[in-house]
């Protein structure tokens, strides 16, 4: 891969740092507890801004596991959280983040609340300022909200694209020596997968990930594809 740009978070306290990691090796329950840990100081000190932010990085953690034991609640209770978040920033007139609609579209996703998740994200990728990596992913995912909601030609087609926009990125960004723009290409392979019918194909792209994410100590991507190609024996 060519450049590298790299989002080094200084502001953040150590404990959110190993959060972060925590999440993304694959271990959500680790990251909500250490996040956890922040928000009852945060509060009392009334920093709230930092609270939405730590509430929002819970959320995507409930996400992850999710995705991981396939249980339905726990999207949900991202969606609560995130809900939470947005009730706190309107309480003390706090500016919602400028991903927001991305944040709720993707967990609206995962609650199958196909048609408004798809809203959200066509609006945000039409919208936002956004980096080549970020729009693919997006699409990448709007195409598969697409084909789960029955628009099937046209949602492979956004996930063919929006994958092979993302094979063709020529600059890496890390955040805590993770590949981001890895994290991205390998979710959207397994987006892919997913609704294949040609099931050698599908097996094939869940290998790639599954390699890929190991090879970019990407642990919640190992489970994930690990996961499914479970399913695909």
């Amino acid at each position: 891969m060519g450049n590298c740009m790299i989002i080094e978070g200084s502001d953040q306290p150590e404990i959110a740092k190993k959060a972060w990691v925590a999440r993304e090796n694959g271990d959500p329950v680790l990251a909500i507890a250490l996040w956890t840990q922040l928000l009852r100081e945060l509060e009392l000190a009334g920093e709230w801004e930092k609270v939405i932010n730590y509430l929002v990085d819970i959320s995507i953690a409930w996400k992850n596991f999710a995705s991981e034991t396939e249980n339905p609640e726990y999207a949900l209770t991202s969606l609560k959280t995130l809900d939470y978040a947005k009730f706190l920033a309107e309480k003390y007139n706090i500016p919602l983040r400028k991903d927001w609609e991305l944040l709720v579209g993707r967990v609206e996703v995962d609650c199958q609340n196909y048609s408004d998740a798809i809203k959200k994200l066509e609006h945000y990728l039409e919208t936002a300022q956004l980096r080549p990596e970020e729009k693919a992913d997006i699409k990448s995912q709007i195409g598969f909200a697409k084909f789960k909601s029955g628009d099937k030609e046209e949602g492979l087609k956004l996930l063919e694209e929006g994958l092979n926009d993302l094979e063709h990125i020529s600059e890496d960004v890390t955040y805590q020596d993770k590949s981001l723009v890895e994290i991205k290409r390998t979710g959207a392979k397994l987006r892919l997968a997913r609704v294949l019918d040609d099931k050698e194909k599908a097996k094939k792209l869940a290998e790639e990930a599954l390699q890929e994410a190991q090879e970019k100590s990407l642990g919640a991507r190992v489970k994930e594809a690990q996961k499914l190609l479970d399913k695909m024996v």
